[in-house]
């Protein structure tokens, strides 16, 4: 059992599609520290997202560390985020035993992006 490295957190969530999504309005992603020797240390992502709350652009930072919480949360059994798919819920948890058994999607990874950011599931 191994949990997921930098190169899993970024190729699951940032290479799945998620940022295809309307609320997701400028990305920028520092691709130098991502690639380097190819195991992704230091990577990150900035959002420009639609703040559901006050229809601004909210302007955040994704990045390994904040994808981690993000699961860890998704992973939990005793309180899930309110929303939280079951394909989600089930990869997050692969991301903590068998990070080549995750198969995140589009929609099941902006699930994390948006706890990431937001801290819950506004977008569905």
């Amino acid at each position: 059992m191994a949990e997921a490295t930098p190169r899993d957190t970024c190729m699951q969530i940032v290479g799945s599609g998620a940022f295809d999504y309307s609320w997701y309005q400028t990305i920028s992603y520092n691709e130098a520290a991502s690639q380097k020797e190819g195991d992704y240390v230091g990577w990150e992502a900035s959002l420009g997202m639609e703040d559901p709350l006050t229809d601004e652009t909210l302007h955040r930072p994704l990045n390994h560390e904040t994808v981690m919480k993000a699961l860890r949360a998704l992973a939990s059994k005793d309180n899930p985020p309110k929303y939280a798919t079951s394909a989600a819920r089930v990869n997050a948890r692969r991301m903590f035993t068998d990070p080549d058994d995750a198969d995140f999607d589009a929609a099941s990874a902006d699930e994390v992006v948006q706890i990431a950011v937001y801290g819950e599931i506004f977008f569905g």
